[in-house]
């Protein structure tokens, strides 16, 4: 029997997971993986930590639903990848949106921003593992004639 894995969910959880961690480590006022100045200035104001708990929760969630995605059976699949969509376009959104402003800045002489962020590269990341654990997800239940 041949037993199938969706491991790009099982990666897409643990993404989510780490980064809700670092949220609330934003949120105790630590500035680890930020620039320090600018962290600092962000740091003083109150919605900056209201901000990192909420998105700390949202990806501890979204590691759920990534969890959900990478399992074979699950009573909400529309509901699901619903959701596992709307996590996809929004994390391939930000990313694309950083690498185009990059490019931008790249191409026209303007000083400051001329490097593109880790950050950035965090969020493609994330967003290519949505991507793949909700497309896998779809065949699985269409295979299995599933009812969405």
């Amino acid at each position: 029997m041949k037993v199938n894995k969706n491991y790009a969910a099982y990666l897409a959880a643990l993404w989510s997971f780490l980064f809700g961690v670092v949220h609330f480590i934003w949120a105790a006022d630590f500035y680890w993986g930020l620039p320090k100045e600018p962290a600092k200035q962000a740091f003083e104001k109150d919605w900056f930590y209201i901000y990192n708990l909420v998105a700390g929760m949202l990806f501890l969630f979204a590691a759920g639903l990534a969890m959900l995605l990478g399992s074979n059976t699950t009573k909400w699949k529309r509901s699901v990848i619903v959701c596992g969509w709307c996590c996809t376009m929004v994390l391939i959104f930000r990313g694309t949106a950083a690498v185009i402003l990059w490019l931008y800045f790249i191409i026209t002489p303007h000083s400051g921003y001329s490097s593109i962020s880790i950050w950035d590269i965090w969020f493609l990341t994330g967003g290519l593992l949505f991507l793949l654990s909700v497309l896998r997800f779809q065949r699985l239940c269409s295979t299995r004639n599933y009812k969405l």
